[in-house]
C-alpha cells in the first residue's frame, strides 16, 4: 500500500480545497511512491534516496518540483517516531496532508492578460529582428490559442504561408504528448492581429541568416543572429518569457496569450466545439472553467478582434 498518501478522492479533495500547483504535484508524484506493508519508519528514511531518485525522473527540468516533495516527505518523517507502527502512522495521514498543505497555501498565480492596447503596441514597434521574433512569438501564441512553450517550438516545416491564410502545424502540448498534430489555418484578415505579415517579415530574415533545413527550429535561437550550427536549437522559455513580460509591461506567464484568446473567442460567442478544437481542450468539462475565470478578468480585451476560427 502506499503509506503516505490518504485515497484519491481524499487527496483530490485536499488540493482543490488549498488550490495549490505545487502541493498538488506533490501530492500526485508522492502517490506513485508504493512501499511494503511491512516497512518500518526507521527503513522509511534510509529509502530517502531512492525516493529522491524517483522524483527526479518524474520531474526532469523541474528542480522546484524535487524541493517541494523532499519539503513534504522530510515533514512527513518528522512527524512518525522510529517506534511508530504502520498503521498509526497511516491514521494520522490526513492530519499531516493538512498541515502541509496549510504550510504551503501560497494561492495560485493567474495568468496575466493581455489587452488590445499591449498587443498592437508590441507589434508596431517591432523594427529589429529580434523585436520581430518576440512580436511574433506573442501574436502566434494569440492567434493560436497555445501556451508560449508550444510556439517556440515550433519547426520552419510547421508553418506555410499561402496568399489568403497562414496553417500552423503545433506538435507538442503539455496535455496532448500522444496526440496526432493539430493543424490550424488563420484566413487572412483587415485585423492588426492578422499573422501573415509579421510571418513574412521574420521567415524572410531567419532564411537570408543561414540554410537551415525545414526541420530547424523556426525562431532558433534566443540571442543574436549566428551563422553556427546551434542556431536552430529552439529558444529557451524562461528567457522568452521575460523579454516578452519587458515588451508588454507585464509579467506575462505561459498562458497569458492562450487565455487572452479564449476570453475574446468566447466573449464573440464561439462554440464549445470550435474552442475545444482550436485551443486543443480534451473536454469541455476541462476548457469551461478555465475560459470563464479567462472572461471575466478580461475587461478590455474584447476589442481585440480574433481571426476567424
Amino acid at each position: 500500500m502506499s503509506l503516505l498518501l490518504a485515497p484519491h478522492s481524499r487527496c483530490r479533495a485536499l488540493a482543490e480545497r488549498y488550490r495549490n500547483a505545487k502541493l498538488r504535484e506533490c501530492l500526485r508524484l508522492i502517490r506513485g511512491l508504493n512501499f511494503e506493508d511491512n516497512v518500518s519508519p526507521a527503513n522509511f528514511r534510509t529509502s530517502w534516496e531512492e525516493v529522491k531518485c524517483y522524483i527526479q525522473n518524474r520531474v526532469s527540468g523541474k528542480p522546484q518540483y524535487v524541493r517541494s516533495v523532499a519539503k513534504t516527505y522530510e515533514f512527513f518523517i518528522s512527524l512518525v517516531s522510529d517506534n511508530t507502527p504502520l498503521a498509526t502512522a497511516c491514521a494520522v495521514e490526513g492530519r499531516v496532508l493538512a498541515k502541509i498543505a496549510a504550510r504551503s497555501s501560497t494561492p495560485v498565480r493567474r495568468a496575466p492578460l493581455v489587452s488590445a492596447a499591449q498587443m498592437a503596441l508590441v507589434i508596431t514597434r517591432a523594427s529589429s529582428p529580434y523585436d520581430i521574433r518576440l512580436a511574433l512569438i506573442s501574436l502566434l501564441a494569440y492567434v493560436r490559442m497555445a501556451r508560449i512553450d508550444e510556439i517556440i517550438l515550433l519547426h520552419r516545416s510547421d508553418v506555410s504561408i499561402d496568399p489568403s491564410s497562414v496553417t500552423i502545424v503545433t506538435r507538442a502540448a503539455k496535455n496532448r504528448q500522444a496526440a496526432p498534430p493539430m493543424v490550424h489555418t488563420i484566413q487572412s484578415s483587415s485585423s492588426p492581429l492578422d499573422p501573415r505579415p509579421l510571418l513574412i517579415a521574420w521567415l524572410a530574415l531567419r532564411d537570408s541568416w543561414c540554410d537551415l533545413s525545414p526541420e530547424s527550429s523556426l525562431f532558433g535561437r534566443w540571442k543574436a543572429p549566428s551563422h553556427t550550427p546551434s542556431f536552430d536549437v529552439p529558444p529557451v522559455y524562461d528567457n522568452v518569457r521575460s523579454a516578452i513580460s519587458k515588451a508588454f509591461d507585464v509579467d506575462v506567464t505561459a498562458h497569458s496569450f492562450r487565455r487572452s484568446s479564449a476570453a475574446v473567442a468566447a466573449s464573440q460567442g464561439t462554440s464549445d466545439r470550435d474552442m475545444m478544437a482550436w485551443g486543443g481542450w480534451a473536454s469541455a468539462e476541462g476548457m469551461r472553467p478555465y475560459v470563464a475565470d479567462a472572461v471575466r478578468r478580461s475587461g478590455s480585451l474584447s476589442s481585440i478582434l480574433m481571426p476567424p476560427l
